[in-house]
């Protein structure tokens, strides 16, 4: 992967021109932090729409396991607990999948998305079975307004990420959405 800047730079060039100066890719790294991560996030009119970060995709899997089991829901116990410790596991292990099909994954998995999604053509980033990637797809320039109506993405999409991303694409078209679009929120 490229410098930074240059990243940017050439995700900017992807953005359709409804979007130019609009929605904007945020990054910050954590230097002083024990593993060095940090994370990156996107912004539309000033608003955060998504963020890839460790500490961000974790609290989302243990939210989530604590939804699914109620006795789970204090991370701390379930993890030292010796009964409750490999039930927990087992449940993360299963969330952490399935939520990358959400399009919720940590920072690497981000960056290796966005490196693929820069070599990809069009048809190849919607049929793409990473969300990142067809949610990036959504932004893209080489998706026309004619194209952008005739897309069959909507609540049926199992990725919220996506539908998000859409529902912004049409915001900046002045789209309007009909009923089966996602609402931007």
């Amino acid at each position: 992967m490229p410098r930074w800047s240059k990243t940017n730079k050439l995700f900017e060039e992807h953005l359709a021109a409804s979007l130019s100066g609009r929605f904007k890719m945020r990054a910050t790294g954590y230097r002083q932090s024990h593993d060095r991560d940090g994370r990156v996030w996107f912004e539309f009119d000033g608003r955060e729409v998504a963020d890839f970060s460790v500490e961000g995709f974790y609290a989302e899997v243990d939210r989530q396991v604590g939804i699914r089991d109620p006795d789970l829901s204090d991370w701390r116990m379930s993890r030292s607990d010796p009964q409750l410790r490999p039930r927990f596991f087992q449940m993360r292990d299963e969330l952490t999948e399935k939520l990358r099909l959400d399009g919720v994954v940590v920072l690497a998995d981000f960056v290796q998305d966005l490196t693929l999604y820069f070599q990809m053509n069009h048809a190849e980033i919607l049929s793409s079975p990473s969300a990142v990637i067809r949610a990036l797809g959504m932004l893209d320039r080489r998706l026309g307004k004619r194209s952008l109506r005739a897309l069959t993405i909507g609540p049926e999409d199992p990725s919220p990420l996506v539908r998000r991303f859409l529902a912004i694409r049409y915001e900046a078209e002045g789209l309007r959405l009909n009923r089966d679009a996602p609402s931007f929120t």
